[in-house]
């Protein structure tokens, strides 16, 4: 016996497709399966081809049932798909998620996550692009994925998995270059006078005044700052802390005005039309060429030149390595806001020199019209490629 039919757009047992004599562009597509000898069909209410294969991925997994947690059984596809339903196309990395979570179909298609063997693992490693790709950049692709699994196995939907081999090691760890090559005081002031988005700015501020990673100034709300306290929980509400602590600083005077100037507890400081902003690439590519920087520099370049500077100005280690989210938690003995006070008057030295370098940037008034007048805004797109899977029509809708 040959293969069973697959029908475009299937996910297990289920497609999109449209009943016979109503195929015309207004007619809704149907929820389809085989029901023994039958065919059954369930409107899904939509007459666009993505969005019914979105519902259709969905429906899908839902209906899996709680047998059905066997290895064996269970196909890669359906952890891709409750990974990033439920977790990858939330995050500020959404757009790298969907490229990785996209190689990993590219390469398993249909398998079922039991054929995920060491043989297999090297096969996928070479069709990623090792020895072609640094260690850390594989790696980062094969994380995806496994967070996909880790997820299905929490959640119930799958009892265990093979464990996916990574290659980078230690030694490459040490060896790798930082993210961002660390800013100087003049580069910095050369970076402001050229940002003309009101976005950015507001983002360059709060990134230069705490130090914080950039998911954190993404999900950074009003709510999060704390008026009489004069700190900022850079850990959201609800979020569990985890290796990349997020900790609860004191406001440097240069930063209070931009955090007090938004009024709605539930608004984004870095946003658009109310919506938090998951990327910067673009403008901030844009920026840097406008202000004649060289290259390497990204927004982590703050957070390392920022750093570099505290140990230039003998601030201890335990103050920085707290600020930068590398100290470990102890629940004990827990550091406070006021422990840091020594790293945050040296964070304001920084924005107090960088006042007198700037030309055109004006750091004190969130108020200021200039810099509005010339915003350009940060559009939010959505794009769907078309194609007959229903898991590259999943993965690729999502907002860049």
């Amino acid at each position: 016996m040959g293969k069973p039919k697959v029908h475009p757009g299937q996910v297990g047992r289920f497609w999109p497709s449209k009943k016979p004599g109503r195929t015309g562009p207004n007619h809704p597509y149907q929820l389809t399966c085989y029901q023994g000898r039958q065919t059954k069909r369930e409107s899904l209410r939509t007459t666009v081809w993505k969005e019914a294969c979105l519902l259709v991925a969905r429906h899908a997994l839902d209906e899996q049932s709680p047998d059905g947690r066997n290895p064996e059984v269970v196909p890669i596809v359906f952890c891709l798909l409750r990974y990033w339903f439920k977790h990858g196309r939330l995050r500020a990395g959404a757009r790298q998620i969907k490229i990785n979570l996209r190689r990993w179909f590219g390469y398993w298609g249909d398998s079922v996550v039991s054929e995920i063997t060491t043989v297999r693992q090297e096969e996928f490693r070479r069709y990623i692009g090792e020895g072609r790709l640094s260690p850390a950049t594989v790696d980062k692709n094969l994380v995806s994925g496994i967070a996909a699994l880790n997820l299905a196995k929490a959640d119930g939907k799958l009892s265990h998995f093979p464990e996916v081999q990574k290659i980078e090691t230690d030694e490459d760890r040490r060896s790798a270059p930082t993210m961002g090559v660390p800013i100087t005081l003049q580069y910095a002031a050369r970076l402001l006078d050229a940002v003309t988005d009101w976005h950015l700015f507001v983002f360059i501020m709060i990134l230069a005044n705490t130090l914080a990673r950039t998911t954190a100034v993404f999900e950074l709300k009003r709510l999060q700052f704390d008026e009489e306290q004069n700190t900022v929980s850079l850990n959201p509400p609800g979020r569990r802390q985890n290796k990349k602590f997020r900790p609860t600083l004191l406001v440097t005077p240069t930063l209070r005005p931009w955090l007090a100037a938004e009024s709605d507890p539930d608004a984004f400081y870095v946003s658009y039309r109310g919506k938090p902003i998951k990327s910067i690439r673009t403008v901030w590519k844009s920026t840097v060429k406008r202000a004649g920087l060289p290259k390497g520099y990204t927004p982590y370049s703050f957070r390392h030149g920022l750093s570099r500077y505290l140990k230039k100005r003998k601030v201890d280690r335990e103050q920085r390595q707290f600020l930068l989210g590398h100290a470990p938690h102890d629940p004990y003995g827990p550091t406070e806001p006021s422990d840091c006070e020594e790293a945050i008057a040296v964070i304001e030295e920084f924005m107090q020199e960088l006042r007198k370098l700037v030309k055109v940037a004006n750091l004190d008034d969130p108020y200021a019209p200039a810099l509005r007048e010339r915003t350009s805004g940060f559009g939010q797109r959505t794009r769907v490629a078309h194609s007959p899977s229903t898991t590259t029509h999943a993965i690729s809708a999502v907002r860049e």
